[in-house]
């Protein structure tokens, strides 16, 4: 950068400033992990691990939902569990520090039915082992959400971990180098979590 000095034929030497790239909350405070789709569409889900130990769970960018821009038409927690009963996730009643009343999960069980306008139906799983504490009201008011701040204000659910685990197990996951590797298509899935407007910590929503 060059600036001339006024009066003078002198050429004042100034290097440029700096260019700051602050963090996203989410680069910040959490471990960025992932459920892969082994078979099928990139039916993908994030795991996003907060250092107090409290898991945020919702569908990655590459799931058709986001990276198709899908229209949706309903959202429920109301679900079926594999032995035939009906579920309604958005009853749990969670209450004191120690959050009783959470409900245990495992890794397959169904958090949210999404249903498409083409008939299309997918079903968002817990992701990991643990104790949900917390449905997004947020996405059965405004289901748009699940794809325009699926990284943030469009989480589905945030769980804990079990009662005497110190952490969530999260073998079975990948982390985020290895996400945007398997998916090989870093500028859309890089950009979809972290250039949001407004971005929110799910977390601070407890």
């Amino acid at each position: 950068y060059q600036r001339r000095v006024r009066g003078s034929d002198e050429i004042d030497e100034q290097p440029p400033a700096p260019t700051l790239n602050f963090k996203s909350v989410i680069d910040r405070y959490y471990q960025k992990m992932y459920l892969l789709a082994e078979e099928g569409p990139n039916t993908d889900q994030y795991v996003y691990l907060h250092s107090n130990g409290l898991a945020v769970v919702g569908i990655a960018p590459s799931h058709p939902i986001v990276s198709e821009s899908l229209e949706i038409a309903s959202v429920s927690f109301e679900l079926k569990t594999k032995k035939g009963r009906s579920i309604d996730r958005a009853n749990i009643q969670v209450y004191g520090k120690r959050k009783r009343g959470s409900a245990p999960l495992r890794i397959n069980d169904p958090l949210l039915e999404v249903k498409m306008k083409d008939d299309t139906v997918y079903v968002i799983k817990s992701c990991v082992r643990g104790s949900l504490i917390e449905i997004n009201k947020n996405i059965l008011q405004n289901p748009n959400l699940l794809k325009t701040k699926s990284g943030t204000e469009g989480y589905v659910a945030i769980l804990k971990p079990q009662s005497k685990k110190l952490s969530i197990p999260t073998s079975h996951l990948v982390n985020y180098e290895e996400y945007l590797q398997r998916r090989k298509n870093r500028e859309n899935v890089d950009g979809m979590i972290l250039n949001q407007d407004n971005p929110a910590d799910p977390i601070s929503l407890l």
